[in-house]
């Protein structure tokens, strides 16, 4: 089946800012490796690196992540190993500074860039060039090139460990709880006397 995720990685906010833009919360649990909807882990280049493993890309699309860019530098990654579809955005301050697109629907070479993506971008195309051309079908190479940058700009990939921050570096979150509104707390309770 495959890895269908998607991750957001934030550097120029705080863990609990990027929380709190998304509406999530802490649970105190923790985990080896992504396993549920929502989990957030300090990566040791710095980035915050929330991941959302099972309604694959919701907090990506919706409103709360435009909160998230505001202010902060922001990579967005899709990853849906079953269509091999892979995706890697980066924003500054809300506005789209470059993407690399996969879907191999489109075909094995499909690759869609758009701004100028930093390197090690180049040579990691490349290199996934060789291998497909060097390749007698079957594998499509060309999809690593999104998460390899990734990891690359960030030191996370969705399918590797996450080293030197113990053994479960994954924080378990869900959607925050907000407190009712006061007219709604009345509407509840009624009028007294």
């Amino acid at each position: 089946m495959g890895f269908k995720v998607a991750w957001a990685a934030v550097k120029g906010k705080s863990s609990d800012a990027v929380m709190s833009d998304l509406d999530l919360e802490r649970t105190g649990e923790h985990e080896a490796f992504p396993k549920t909807e929502y989990c957030i882990v300090t990566m040791p280049s710095g980035w915050v690196v929330v991941v959302n493993c099972f309604s694959f890309g919701s907090f990506i699309l919706e409103a709360p992540l435009d909160r998230v860019k505001r202010g902060a530098e922001v990579l967005t990654c899709y990853v849906n190993e079953t269509t091999m579809t892979s995706d890697l955005g980066a924003y500054e301050n809300g506005a789209l500074l470059w993407s690399v697109t996969h879907d191999s629907e489109r075909g094995a070479d499909d690759l869609r860039v758009t701004g100028a993506p930093p390197e090690p971008f180049a040579s990691i195309r490349d290199g996934l060039v060789a291998q497909q051309e060097a390749s007698s079908g079957g594998v499509d190479y060309l999809f690593d090139v999104a998460p390899d940058l990734g990891e690359a700009l960030t030191g996370y990939r969705h399918d590797k460990d996450v080293e030197g921050l113990g053994p479960e570096p994954f924080e378990l979150l869900e959607p925050a709880r907000k407190p009712p509104a006061k007219a709604k707390i009345r509407g509840l309770f009624g009028k007294r006397g």
